[in-house]
């Protein structure tokens, strides 16, 4: 899988995706994540203060 086409790779279905991290050997092919349908993307999404990171050790904040 590692010397795929570019055309392979650049016209795969939407929700395919690709991932490639630097170490391993070949990519890893697997199905998009449905955010949309996250309860806590749309806890998120819906939130007033904008600001305010909901997770703060993920956002680079706190300890």
């Amino acid at each position: 899988m590692t010397n795929m086409p570019f055309e392979d790779i650049f016209y795969m279905p939407m929700d395919k995706i690709a991932v490639i991290r630097r170490g391993n050997h070949g990519a890893v092919f697997t199905s998009r994540y449905d955010i949309d349908n996250d309860e806590t993307y749309k806890i998120l999404q819906t939130r007033t203060d904008k600001k305010k990171a909901a997770f703060p050790l993920a956002a680079g904040y706190g300890y």
